[in-house]
Order: C-alpha cells, then structure tokens, then sequence
C-alpha cells in the first residue's frame, strides 16, 4: 500500500480514528481527573564554602558533591524522619500511614536537583493544599540550612542560604493535564493510523463479505 492509498483509506476510515483516539483521550482524562491536583512550591539554596583558602576548582567539585548528596539524601525516609522530628510548622497527618508507605509518598511530594558546580539547589513540594506546600517548602529548607538532616558535614564546613524563598504556582501543576491529552492524542492516533493499515478493511466490508 503506497502514501496516497494510505490517505484515501483513512479518509474513507475516518469515524474508525476519531473513534479511537476519543477512546484513548476519554481514558487518560478519566485518569488523570481521579489523581488529586496538586500545587507546587518552589524553592531554591545557595551552597556557600566556609573554607575559602581552597582553589575554585576544589569549591567547584565541593560544591558539586554537597549538592548532589543533599538532593539525593532528600528522597529517603532519614531525611523525613528529621522533617518530622524538627519544629518545622506543617500537618504531620499528610504522612499518617506506614512507613514503607509514607516513604513513597514523600518520593511523590518532593523533588531536588542540583546545578553542579554552581552550588544552587532546586527544590519543589507539590501538595494539593497550596498553603501546605509553602509550610513543608520552608521545613525543607529549614532541616537542610541548620544541618539536621542526615549529612555528612556540618555548619561549620559548609553554609547553606536562602535565595528563592518558597513561589507558589497559581494553579495546580499535578497532574499535567494538557501534556496527558497531548500524549493520548498522539498514542491514539497512531494506534488508530496502524490499526486501518493493518486492517483496511471494515468490519462491515468483512460481515458483507
């Protein structure tokens, strides 16, 4: 079957691909509107080296191991156990389950990266409570700058500030609803662009037949 075949079929087919990439976009909506939407809370750290006799390529690669360590070491469940322990202000009840389950919850509330070299540390909580997100933002922060988490330094070698306080998106960014519908549209449409080539036929033509 040659390009200009292909087309006249899938004109000739089109209530079949309409009727599938519908399918598919009912069926990621549905699934995406069963997830609570969530907000998120952005925050970001600035790496400051204490020790200052060191060349710039030693802070450069200091600072690229802390932070990494940090943004990996806020993921686990050490690191929510001190979250939990601080003075930090925020309901403790939103982690009420087990441990292995408060874990993974944890893992799908927070999110770190690391710019390197350059000592800035990225920060996001997202929450369905937007208010919620600001608090346990700034408990992050708080557990990171005072060196309560479990590290492997300590304020004297290492200082850690401020520079983003937490910014709070003004709609809720979880789940992506648009990128969902962009992806189901295009899964769906391929899906349907197969089905008719492998299947030319309708399922009429092949009853008549």
């Amino acid at each position: 079957m040659n390009t200009k075949e292909f087309l006249q079929l899938a004109k000739k087919r089109y209530i079949t691909i309409i009727g599938i990439v519908l399918f598919f976009v009912i069926i990621v909506l549905g699934g995406t509107l069963l997830q609570p939407l969530k907000y998120r809370s952005k925050t970001r750290l600035l790496i400051a080296q204490t020790n200052m006799t060191s060349d710039a390529y030693a802070i450069a690669r200091s600072n690229q191991y802390i932070g990494g360590l940090i943004s990996e070491v806020v993921y686990s469940g050490a690191f929510l156990d001190s979250l939990e322990s601080s003075n930090a202000v925020f309901d403790r009840n939103y982690f009420n389950g087990t441990y292995k389950q408060n874990v993974k919850k944890w893992k799908q509330t927070v999110f770190a990266r690391s710019g390197g070299d350059s000592g800035i540390i990225d920060i996001e909580i997202y929450h369905p409570d937007p208010s919620e997100a600001k608090k346990i933002s700034l408990a992050v922060n708080e557990v990171i700058i005072s060196g309560q988490g479990p590290y492997q330094f300590t304020n004297i070698q290492v200082k850690i500030n401020t520079i983003d306080q937490p910014i709070i998106s003004s709609f809720p960014v979880k789940p992506n609803i648009p990128l969902n519908l962009l992806v189901s549209l295009v899964f769906g449409l391929s899906f349907s662009l197969s089905y008719i080539y492998f299947f030319p036929q309708s399922q009429t033509e092949r009853l008549l037949e």
